[in-house]
């Protein structure tokens, strides 16, 4: 619905922004600079969390971190709903003092549920924690003699964590969730 009655001009400014934000960093990216990052803000993605790359409520955080993933997979991660999921299944039971248990995760505090991941979780912070776990997948599999090529270092990162998500008791819990919100959304319907 959002989609809908939002602005083509706004669709079409983010859009375009996202392109050239895109672009720009691939022309200053360097391998080994970008291999050496040891801090999230060394990125430099602040911006992708600001209103000249946002129209809310349609282009968010998880829709332009695909865009960009799907152009440039070695350079940009893809934060969907499942990424979210599998940071919180890998940091259980680690709540980071969290209020609720989680910063992957939104809860519903006046009824004591989970609600969803964190759809406000900034890009950059996401895009730190994928590649240290691309790093961390890099330096187990070296290991073993294999080699993950880094022209597709978020396409191996974004596998792993499709293949968290789905361990049969991930895959519940988060199927468990997703009705409890659809149920409530159809409770308030």
């Amino acid at each position: 619905m959002d989609f809908k009655y939002s602005n083509p001009n706004d669709l079409l400014a983010v859009t375009y922004n996202l392109c050239l934000f895109g672009e720009d960093y691939q022309i200053e990216y360097d391998e080994k600079e970008y291999d050496s990052i040891s801090s999230y803000e060394d990125f430099q993605m602040q911006d992708l969390d600001t209103d000249d790359y946002t129209v809310y409520g349609v282009i968010g955080g998880g829709i332009k971190s695909h865009m960009l993933y799907k152009v440039w997979p070695h350079i940009f991660s893809n934060r969907s709903q499942t990424a979210m999921w599998a940071l919180w299944f890998l940091t259980k039971p680690n709540t980071f003092n969290c209020r609720y248990g989680s910063e992957f995760l939104m809860f519903d505090t006046d009824n004591g549920l989970l609600y969803q991941h964190n759809y406000f979780y900034p890009y950059e912070l996401f895009h730190y924690y994928a590649f240290c776990v691309y790093k961390m997948l890099q330096n187990k599999m070296s290991k073993y003699g294999v080699v993950i090529d880094p022209n597709y270092r978020f396409t191996i990162v974004d596998t792993f964590f499709e293949f968290v998500s789905n361990v049969e008791e991930n895959k519940k819990e988060m199927n468990d969730a997703t009705a409890k919100i659809k149920n409530r959304e159809n409770y308030y319907a």
